[in-house]
């Protein structure tokens, strides 16, 4: 069944990875054809270049990074849209007057939009009844979702990550009297782990709600509310997830440890996000 599992999540890489290239291709083209039907100046050229060389760089590490990563190809896929579109603006610095791009937006927009749906109906596809043994026979990457939080658990061969949203709170600050933080805004802060830096793994259950800090982040707070909770220590501090799933992520981290080995120690703020 293994093998079944990998034939068919590669089958379906192969569909996000279309719709990731087929909006770099629209966005270079793009590019270019705004250089040649505006004649912008030979330094401009030069530069536009440099940076749709970075953007296939950066699309070929990011399909490639996402290949075990199924739950992430929708949301990946959403993101190389917003990119094409800014690669695109790059092109139009130096040109003057301003050329009319509504045409291109719209082309962009209707690239995107069908590059999404076959992202996501890949990810569907991959992620199809799969079991958690399968996930990780199949050496997937695994996500689990916290309760009552906006928080994702994302656990690969290499790095446990987590990312959080919270509503910043308005404070008032009595020495300047001022108030700080508008309230209503979001912010969304990401911390990754590497298997070998964890220590002291287990899962606990919470009985009291309270709240505690982000790792790394002291004015990011979760809430823990009663249920299981994923718990262990790191260099950036100590670790309490709240999720339904927690037996399993325990599971999952365990079985990874000992299959990779300790992944890489010490990699701390270097390790790259898994929903880029």
């Amino acid at each position: 069944m293994t093998a079944d599992v990998r034939t068919r999540v590669r089958r379906q890489w192969r569909r996000y990875a279309v719709a990731a290239w087929v909006q770099v291709v629209a966005s270079i083209a793009a590019s270019f054809y705004l250089f040649l039907r505006f004649e912008q100046v030979r330094a401009g050229v030069v530069g536009s270049v440099i940076v749709n060389a970075m953007f296939v760089a950066y699309a070929y590490f990011v399909v490639d990074y996402n290949a075990a990563k199924p739950h992430t190809w929708a949301r990946s896929s959403a993101k190389f849209g917003v990119a094409a579109w800014w690669v695109m603006w790059i092109s139009l610095s130096g040109v003057k007057p301003y050329p009319p791009v509504g045409f291109i937006h719209f082309t962009l927009a209707v690239v995107w939009f069908a590059a999404w749906v076959l992202a996501l109906r890949a990810k569907a596809k991959a992620e199809e009844d799969l079991s958690l043994d399968e996930l990780m026979d199949a050496d997937l990457a695994t996500r689990f979702d916290a309760r009552d939080n906006n928080a994702v658990l994302e656990v690969d061969d290499v790095k446990v990550f987590m990312a959080c949203t919270v509503r910043k709170r308005r404070l008032f600050d009595r020495d300047t009297q001022t108030w700080t933080e508008w309230y209503g805004q979001r912010n969304r802060q990401y911390i990754g782990c590497s298997l070998g830096d964890i220590k002291s793994l287990r899962t606990i259950y919470i009985r009291r709600p309270r709240k505690v800090p982000m790792p790394k982040y002291d004015w990011m707070l979760l809430k823990l509310t009663p249920g299981p909770a994923l718990q262990f220590d790191s260099p950036d501090g100590e670790w309490i997830f709240p999720s339904n799933r927690a037996n399993d992520a325990f599971e999952v981290i365990t079985e990874k440890r000992k299959k990779f080995g300790l992944g890489y120690p010490k990699l701390g703020p270097f390790i790259p996000p898994a929903s880029s």
